[in-house]
This record gives C-alpha cells, structure tokens and sequence, in this order.
C-alpha cells in the first residue's frame, strides 16, 4: 500500500465514525425544531390566523352595508 491508500482508508474510517454518531444527533435536533415549530404555530399563530378571519368577516360585513354618509 502506498501513502494515498493508506490516507485514503483513514479517511473512509473517520466518515463512517462520524455517520455513525452525526445521524442519530440530526435525527434527534429535527425531532426537537418540528416540535417547537408545531408548538409555535399552535400556540402562537393559530389565535392570530383566528383573529385575522374575525377581522375579514367584519370588514366583508363592513363593505356589504355600505360606507356611512357623512
């Protein structure tokens, strides 16, 4: 074996070292963002979605009567 072979094993060894140890962590921070995305969007967004359809509704009624006379 020359030197680029053996440089070249070396290398193969350390990415599978660290396939084996990076997956199982981005498995895991992916479970912890969509977690805390899905708390965000039900905690937070969803009564402004709500809000918002309040708010069009009273506009469309708004808009349905006519504007006031002055």
């Amino acid at each position: 074996m020359n030197k680029i072979d053996k440089v070249l094993d070396i290398v193969n060894e350390n990415k599978e070292i660290v396939k084996n140890i990076a997956e199982p962590a981005s498995k895991e921070v992916g479970g912890i963002l969509g977690t805390f995305t899905g708390f965000f969007n039900n905690v937070v967004l969803y009564p402004l979605k709500c809000l918002n359809m309040t708010f069009e509704q009273k506009a469309i009624q708004f808009e349905k009567k006519g504007t006031r006379k002055i």
